[in-house]
């Protein structure tokens, strides 16, 4: 009776790390544009931010979800 070869496990690749998507509005290192013209015509409430991570534009559209590994929830 011939032996059977031990079954080697093979490794799995290391995980990424997660990043789930958040909406910019919720972030604590989003600083609001309160500018006139990028106020909502309806609750004159912001639709721009600034954040230091934000690399492709000037600023940012709040409503927006992104993966964001720098994401900080807001403080109370």
């Amino acid at each position: 009776m011939k032996r059977r070869a031990p079954v080697v496990a093979k490794p799995r690749p290391a995980k990424k790390k997660e990043v789930a998507l958040v909406c910019c509005r919720e972030c604590g290192h989003v600083t609001l544009v309160t500018d006139f013209h990028t106020l909502t015509v309806h609750g004159r409430e912001p639709t721009l931010g600034r954040c230091p991570y934000w690399t492709e534009s000037k600023s940012l559209l709040l409503s927006q979800k992104i993966e964001c590994s720098h994401y900080k929830g807001a403080e109370p």
